[in-house]
């Protein structure tokens, strides 16, 4: 994901500026780092998303006030010439924007505002299992935009058919809307072996070009730094002068397992984790709120903040000693 950043970024300049009536969509089965996902294509998108994740990212219907205001004090710098664009990212996607027929008058004004963002200079990015769970009008709008799934290996796939750029191209996400639109939503997988069989589309998902250098060095200009507790972990693990670095001929096995056991052996020596019986277990993480530590573990926030800012948004602080096994780790790159 690190690495295909540089496609993100053409994308966006390939659009004129002005224009944001278009979403990136990022769908997929449950625990395969949509959110992680997200919040990169986010912060590529607008360098100044990271530092301002916690007015920027929302999760539930309980935040549409503070998404229009966001959208009123943009439109306010508009008038006074002061405005840039930001980028917002929508997770949980199928609470915050879901069908009308079961939405409040909050969220159905979010769903109006969201389809003319281009009016506050706001794209958008929508984080969700399944398109079908969303609006209607935003399902449609969609086969304007970068269309991402991740797998539930965690690779990160583009599918080609679903890059419009501007043009219409065969198999677009309208196409396979209308294929799925015969199955009810909560039954749909939206893995790619699933969407393959049962709907026939089927999807480039090889690894071979995954290591760029010459991705790595532009993407490398705006990495996030270190702080303290959490290791760049993504990015430092790309880093060319790595022997053990993700080379052509490695298998998608090996670069996760090497991964996993390089961020295991730093939270072991930031006593953040321990080894038992082989397996490394996360002292800090609990099922509860694994999604948000994944979150902010990509982007470089410690512990103690982390916790400040769950408490502040309400979600639980997991009980002293609650453990939760790491099963794997996003491998940071898009197949393309």
């Amino acid at each position: 994901m690190w690495v295909g950043g540089e496609l993100i970024k053409n994308y966006i300049d390939e659009r004129n500026a002005d224009d944001f009536d278009s979403f990136i969509g990022v769908f997929g089965p449950e625990g395969t780092g949509k959110s992680a996902t997200e919040v990169t294509l986010c912060d590529y998108t607008d360098p100044t998303f990271a530092e301002n994740i916690f007015k920027r990212m929302f999760f539930d219907p309980s935040q549409v006030i503070d998404y229009l205001m966001l959208l009123k004090d943009q439109i306010a710098k508009i008038k006074t010439g002061s405005s840039s664009y930001i980028c917002v990212g929508i997770d949980e996607g199928q609470d915050m924007i879901h069908r009308r027929d079961a939405m409040t008058k909050a969220v159905k004004v979010m769903v109006k505002t969201v389809r003319t963002q281009r009016v506050g200079r706001m794209p958008v990015t929508i984080c969700a299992p399944n398109p079908l769970e969303l609006d209607s009008v935003i399902q449609q709008r969609f086969n304007l935009a970068l269309f991402i799934s991740p797998d539930r290996k965690r690779i990160h796939g583009m599918w080609k058919e679903l890059i419009m750029d501007g043009k219409p191209v065969k198999g677009n996400l309208k196409n396979l809307i209308n294929r799925l639109s015969k199955y009810d939503a909560k039954s749909i997988d939206m893995n790619p072996d699933w969407i393959e069989k049962e709907i026939g589309l089927s999807f480039d998902f090889t690894c071979k070009n995954y290591y760029n250098k010459k991705l790595y060095k532009e993407y490398k200009k705006v990495k996030l730094e270190k702080t303290d507790g959490f290791l760049d972990w993504g990015i430092d693990y790309l880093s060319e002068d790595d022997e053990d670095g993700p080379r052509p001929g490695r298998s998608v096995e090996q670069v996760r397992e090497n991964l996993l056991e390089k961020f295991s052996i730093e939270m072991v020596q930031k006593g953040m984790g321990e080894f038992k019986d082989g397996i490394f277990e996360n002292k800090i993480n609990s099922e509860d709120y694994y999604l948000f530590t994944d979150i902010y573990r990509t982007l470089g926030i410690n512990r103690s903040t982390l916790n400040t800012r769950l408490d502040n948004l309400g979600i639980r602080t997991p009980k002293k000693g609650n453990r939760v096994y790491i099963k794997g780790a996003d491998i940071p790159f898009i197949a393309y």
